[in-house]
């Protein structure tokens, strides 16, 4: 599992932003960033 970088919720939707480097070749590294958003009900996830 990745480490979370950031979360941000606005009513019933969470982002949840992950960061991930990685290497690409000789002495190379290449950052990504990529995102899941959640719809929150209830308490539960109810749609990804």
């Amino acid at each position: 599992m990745k480490p979370v970088q950031a979360a941000a919720d606005q009513s019933a939707l969470l982002a949840v932003i992950v960061t991930s480097v990685r290497p690409t070749g000789a002495d190379k590294k290449a950052t990504t960033t990529w995102f899941d958003m959640f719809r929150i009900e209830n308490g539960r996830i109810a749609e990804h």
